[in-house]
């Protein structure tokens, strides 16, 4: 076993955590969070072996299981379920990362896109006025694509990765305004 303890002024526990969480970042074993999910007990069947109504539900158990490992979506309004699940199963989780382990107290957002499809979709879905028009000022030979609203409403009910009790008390709150229809518009 390796000696995870840092030679640092601040030998604080709060601070060793820090360093050994970031070591991990750093240094731990990457792998796809397909491959985490099954290990954890989930199912992940192909989107077009789901109709609507299970892969809405695979979704949410998908999305929840993420978020109990501290693992976030977020900006996912402008696609459907259908869209949403199949970029996750083709794409993001088959992707390679550094998984933290079970209790850190990291945050891991997952990025459904590259950065050039992640600005334009920004762009095109959720950046307000004033950051286009910054955008369009510091890249004048851009072409800022025009606004449109998210179809879904989907990220406000997403796991945000804050502890348990803060997440619980939102959901209540949003149960109590949405009542089942979570991420339906």
């Amino acid at each position: 076993m390796v000696d995870e303890t840092f030679d640092d002024e601040d030998e604080s526990p709060e601070h060793q955590r820090f360093l050994r969480e970031m070591h991990h970042i750093e240094n731990g074993p990457r792998e796809p969070w397909f491959d985490e999910l099954l290990r954890m007990g989930l199912e992940l069947p192909a989107p077009d072996q789901l109709d609507d109504t299970a892969l809405h539900a695979k979704l949410w158990e998908v999305i929840t299981a993420l978020g109990d490992r501290r693992a976030v979506l977020w900006r996912t309004d402008h696609l459907s379920d259908r869209q949403l699940y199949s970029h996750l199963w083709n794409d993001t989780l088959r992707e390679s990362v550094t998984i933290m382990r079970p209790g850190s107290s990291w945050r891991q957002h997952l990025d459904l896109y590259g950065d050039e499809q992640s600005f334009e979709v920004d762009l095109r879905y959720y950046d307000s006025e004033e950051e286009r028009q910054y955008w369009a000022q510091e890249f004048p030979e851009m072409t800022i694509p025009p606004h449109e609203d998210p179809a879904y409403d989907r990220d406000r009910f997403l796991p945000t990765g804050e502890p348990e009790s803060a997440q619980e008390a939102r959901n209540e709150e949003w149960e109590e305004e949405c009542g089942e229809e979570w991420g339906e518009k």
